[in-house]
């Protein structure tokens, strides 16, 4: 490719670690196929880089460049992060004079004309920048799938009033005993359910609340058995307590219970014992206020698993915030549910194999099917003729070998599909259709 055809991206990420790094594998990926790549750093942070790997570290290669510009605070050779909000606050006011000058020099230099800026989601001005300039701007935005979450659904929590947080105690003084607010947390009682919550307990522990953390009997005697006999007795402020799960006693079994039994019976029969368990509490704390043992239940924090949680909140007069401890996948999988069933694309009528790679998805429905029913016709004819060798009872198939589905459909065994992508890569699947009507995608000149 000539110099002067090659495409030329300026890359500038937000000048803290975790972006810059994001936006330097993306910088490499795009030099890979064939890009000039100018990266730009604050003077502050290219100081740190050459202290921390040596004078030469940052020469670049003819066609991958560093530049650097100045955030706008004071000089400092300190070696630490900055202040962010003082950061933050001097980017908006202060970089995009200096971006356009660095630009407008780059693009007079002897290398090729600077062709579309990929700026970090958070360095803004650099949309101005691109306008004054006629040069596309790309907003990359390096933050989780969780994170961008968290910023979509911000205007919403703002319309809602439920931010910012009304009387907040974040930073607030020690508070003696009986001023503590006592919150309730109660887990699902699975494994990490109970690793989030206890997480999240100790948290709010940690900034002054008084906690009572409530297992089912069966998973405080594992427990127990597992940690030593008073591996749970807890703290003055900070103490277990135990409801019945409503399944028959085991105490033989050290092992998972039954989901489905276990999720039926929570349904039907925790409310009960939960709401003794905090009366008894508040009961309790009535009589020993006096001595500052405990003060009343001011908050349950409920697993979202755990609705009936609502109902005894209702019924208490105490309020209840839902805490779902699953992946801000599984949640956008909940999230969507019901909008899949009314569009009727689940249950799955029929799994079409992707587009994106035309050789592997026209071969795997076409050819893969008759050797994979051989295959498991063959493992359960040696389960036959083996002893100790069970048949085949269910298939786990990836997303994309949708021939399984026929497969399992003839042989009569169930199958499961199991989608691997990240959250990440799922909303780009969902995002797809939309990019496709706005015609953003295939992409135009793509090499």
């Amino acid at each position: 490719m000539a110099q002067v055809d090659r495409r030329h991206v300026v890359c500038i990420p937000y000048p803290a670690q975790s972006h810059m790094k994001a936006m330097l594998k993306l910088a490499k990926l795009l030099h890979h196929n064939g890009c000039h790549i100018t990266f730009v750093n604050t003077e502050y942070n290219h100081r740190r880089l050459l202290k921390a790997r040596g004078p030469n570290s940052l020469d670049g290669l003819p066609d991958f460049r560093f530049e650097t510009l100045p955030d706008g605070l004071p000089p400092s050779d300190a070696n630490v992060t900055q202040e962010i909000p003082s950061l933050f606050e001097s980017i908006g006011k202060n970089l995009l004079a200096p971006f356009l000058s660095l630009v407008s020099k780059i693009s007079a230099s002897d290398v090729p004309p600077v062709t579309c800026i990929i700026s970090d989601g958070f360095m803004s001005f650099t949309i101005t920048a691109g306008e004054e300039l006629g040069i596309p701007v790309i907003l990359f935005f390096s933050l989780s799938a969780g994170g961008f979450m968290s910023f979509y659904q911000w205007p919403v929590l703002v319309e809602k009033g439920l931010t910012p947080l009304k009387g907040g105690i974040l930073h607030m003084e020690v508070l003696k005993n009986g001023d503590k607010p006592h919150v309730v947390c109660i887990p699902s009682p699975f494994q990490s359910h109970i690793k989030a919550m206890l997480k999240l307990a100790k948290l709010l522990h940690h900034k002054g609340f008084h906690i009572t953390f409530v297992n089912t009997e069966y998973n405080h005697k594992r427990f127990l058995k597992a940690r030593g006999p008073n591996s749970l007795d807890g703290f003055p402020d900070f103490q277990f307590k135990t409801i019945p799960d409503g399944l028959p006693p085991s105490d033989s079994a050290d092992s998972s219970q039954c989901i489905l039994s276990l999720c039926e019976s929570i349904r039907k029969n925790m409310i009960s014992p939960f709401l003794s368990l905090v009366a008894m509490l508040n009961d309790k704390s009535a009589a020993a206020s006096s001595y500052g043992v405990a003060p009343p239940v001011t908050c349950i924090v409920s697993d979202g698993f755990m609705s009936f949680t609502i109902t005894a909140g209702e019924e208490l007069g105490i309020p209840v915030v839902m805490f779902f401890t699953l992946s801000a996948c599984g949640f956008m999988g909940f999230y969507q549910f019901h909008a899949l069933l009314e569009k009727g694309l689940t249950p799955l009528k029929d799994v079409d194999a992707p587009q994106h790679i035309p050789s592997l998805a026209e071969s795997l429905p076409r050819n893969a099917l008759a050797p994979f029913l051989s295959l498991v016709s063959k493992l359960n004819d040696d389960s036959a003729s083996t002893p100790g060798a069970p048949p085949v009872t269910c298939i786990v198939s990836d997303g994309f070998m949708s021939f399984s589905i026929t497969a399992g459909a003839e042989l009569g065994i169930p199958v499961v599909v199991f989608f691997s992508m990240s959250a990440c890569g799922f909303m780009g699947f969902y995002q797809f259709r939309n990019l496709l009507e706005k015609g953003l995608t295939p992409l135009k000149g793509d090499e």
